[in-house]
């Protein structure tokens, strides 16, 4: 059976706060309710929220704005990683989404895996764009890019594929309501992107 509640916070696999969500009736009873993070879509309940549509509305353009200047930190991160591809250029296998969180850690950089919006497994050499879900809407790209494995790294790792990330991690810290540690205006050696649900337990930045 399913239930209909209503976000009272963003939750990033179900929408944004005050949108109308439809879940597992243990989901909701379990989790969402008890927690406080959704409550049941009941006319009176939709009445009262009604009310506070404006107190959502502002809360709603704060995350994106968090979000969007989040953004032009992530489009500047970027990757490569080596393989060993055929004559023709193309890989033996592929660079899986898996590949390039992989790659991202090699420079301190962390990201959720289902945020990392890749549409297929990457088959050939080349410059790719890969989307990261930060918000509703609001979805940079980071570079990656894939080269040949040379020959004296082919023959002293016989693994496929052999990781080569580039060092440099951009500093910054991410805001609470994304749940991500040590992203901001100071100076710190770590992203961690995971999610941007638990805005209740999370404190807001300095």
């Amino acid at each position: 059976m399913a239930t209909k509640v209503i976000l009272t916070e963003t939750i990033d696999t179900l929408g944004i706060i005050g949108a109308e969500a439809t879940v597992a009736d243990g989901y909701a009873r379990n989790y969402l309710l008890p927690r406080g993070k959704a409550v049941l879509a009941t006319p009176q309940n939709k009445k009262i929220l009604e009310q506070q549509k404006a107190r959502f509305e502002l809360q709603i353009a704060k995350e994106r704005e968090q979000a969007e200047e989040l953004a032009k930190k992530v489009q500047e991160i970027s990757c490569t990683l080596t393989a060993k591809v055929s004559q023709e250029d193309r890989l033996y296998g592929s660079i899986t989404a898996q590949d390039i969180l992989e790659a991202l850690k090699g420079q301190e950089v962390t990201i959720e895996k289902r945020m990392l919006l890749l549409a297929a497994p990457i088959k050939e050499l080349g410059t790719y764009k890969v989307p990261v879900r930060l918000y509703k809407d609001v979805e940079p790209e980071i570079t990656v890019e894939v080269k040949a494995e040379a020959k004296e790294e082919r023959s002293k790792t016989p693994l496929y594929p052999r990781l080569k990330s580039q060092r440099g991690a951009t500093d910054f810290r991410l805001p609470p309501f994304f749940r991500l540690a040590r992203l901001g205006l100071r100076k710190k050696k770590t992203i961690h992107i995971e999610t941007f649900s638990d805005v209740r337990s999370a404190k807001q930045p300095a």
